[in-house]
């Protein structure tokens, strides 16, 4: 019974403590300071966690289709570039700042963590607390799945072939 009555007394002080932390305003929140390691450890975890589970079940169709690519490419560069960059041309500016950076989509640490599904899962609905957007009232699920396509052909692709996927094409009068 003591033995429970020093656990309760301890989780109570923590928990206070942690609110005096808290509400004192003491934790900084600046986008140019990175979390504690602990910190980030569980942002991590939680992140991986809640896109594997909520995810499970979304089936990608094939993304080998050069016209799914194509307007994949078409809204990655008017919509993604920006943030992410592509091959040959940096993200903007003001992504240097973000914290977390956007994902780097062309690594191999990228292209192999994350499933279609999963990539499709986070583009729809977004991720808390990061610069990434939900674009589930943005795109119909075929255009996501568009984006997708294209970024699972980008990893080697040069400056050159991206400008020429998303160059406008001049739409032929009748």
């Amino acid at each position: 019974m003591r033995f429970l009555s020093v656990l309760g007394g301890s989780c109570l002080v923590l928990v206070v403590a942690v609110a005096v932390y808290v509400i004192g305003g003491w934790y900084d929140v600046a986008a140019n300071k990175p979390h504690w390691d602990v910190t980030l450890k569980l942002l991590d975890l939680v992140r991986e966690r809640s896109i594997e589970v909520h995810s499970g079940g979304i089936s990608a169709p094939r993304p080998d289709d050069p016209k799914l690519v194509e307007d994949g490419a078409q809204i990655f560069n008017e919509v993604c570039r920006t943030c992410h960059g592509a091959p040959g041309v940096p993200g903007a500016v003001f992504a240097r700042g973000l914290y977390p950076a956007p994902a780097n989509l062309v690594s191999n640490e990228f292209q192999q963590e994350f499933k279609s599904g999963e990539v499709f899962w986070v583009v729809k609905n977004g991720l808390k607390m990061t610069g990434m957007p939900a674009f589930d009232s943005t795109f119909e699920d075929g255009e996501l799945w568009s984006v997708i396509a294209f970024l699972k052909r980008q990893p080697g692709m040069s400056p050159e072939a991206y400008k020429t996927l998303t160059e406008k094409k001049d739409t032929p009068q009748p």
